[in-house]
């Protein structure tokens, strides 16, 4: 790698462009998001914690194989967020087993979700 190159690279860190620059969006429109569902339970005149957003049903079969695995790893974290909470050790071996579509309806009604 060049000082040319490396510089170029540095200069778009600290360009509006950048992938690091969007992440920092991302993460501000996030907290407002957050903020603003706080604001809205608080204001329902509730005073325990905000119940945890539903989880998206998992991609279609014919989605990015990226898709599909950040989704598994966001399910698998919701799970173990759950069953070990709950100290449910045997749940959370089971829900590692899942398909995605088991674990998503699984998941979701353990947060009380209406699946229709």
């Amino acid at each position: 790698m060049t000082i040319e190159s490396l510089n170029k690279r540095i200069a778009r860190l600290g360009d509006s462009a950048s992938p690091m620059a969007n992440l920092a969006d991302s993460l501000d429109m996030a907290c407002a998001r957050h903020k603003a569902r706080q604001d809205e339970w608080r204001a329902a005149g509730n005073t325990g914690r905000i119940p945890p957003e539903p989880l998206e049903p998992p991609p279609g079969k014919t989605a990015r194989r990226l898709d599909r695995e950040t989704w598994r790893k966001i399910a698998d974290g919701h799970a173990r967020v759950i069953f070990l909470l709950d100290g449910k050790f045997d749940e959370l071996k089971a829900a590692y087993a899942m398909s995605d579509e088991d674990l998503w309806q699984t998941l979701a009604k353990h947060n009380g979700a209406d699946l229709g």
